[in-house]
């Protein structure tokens, strides 16, 4: 019962996790010059470069990764310093590290109720299982969840470059 309500509690925090980055990610964004962007985000808020109280309000949103525009050696063009896709492996890596984080949680009732396991012979220290997304094309997969939270989490990201 304890490792079930852990692994709630882990559900939900990677839920909050998807949410949070993805509430960076406008659904819309409308260049309307060089000067003026204007960001529409699913809540309803919007910010606008030339508006400064869209951009100085509480539901202004400031970005989550910012990147320069340079232009090319030749004049000709211009490209990002940083390449989008640098932003998508950063955050799904940080996906990926907290599913290896979680495989690092001692067993709670091995913890717990130490008396229990004193009797065994086996002192050997137990961790939560968790979740892989190397491992998850079982049919009857209890964590099917991971996969389909990285899944909405990269498409979004992926929608947003």
């Amino acid at each position: 019962m304890m490792e079930d309500s852990l692994l709630t509690l882990c559900q939900k925090s990677f839920s909050n996790f998807c949410r949070y980055i993805k509430g960076f990610i406008p659904d819309r964004v409308v260049v309307k010059s060089a000067s003026q962007v204007v960001n529409y985000y699913a809540d309803g808020s919007v910010v606008d470069s030339e508006d400064p109280a869209t951009f100085q309000s509480v539901k202004s949103k400031l970005p989550l990764f910012e990147t320069d525009l340079m232009r090319s050696l030749d004049d000709s063009s211009f490209s990002y310093a940083t390449s989008p896709q640098n932003f998508l492996t950063m955050v799904l890596g940080f996906f990926d590290r907290m599913l290896e984080e979680l495989g690092k949680i001692p067993e709670i009732e091995q913890k717990c109720m130490a008396e229990q396991f004193k009797k065994k012979k086996e002192r050997t220290e137990r961790y939560l299982r968790s979740p892989s997304r190397t491992t998850l094309d079982q049919p009857l997969d209890e964590n099917l969840w991971v996969k389909e939270l990285y899944a909405d989490l990269r498409q979004k990201l992926e929608g947003a470059i």
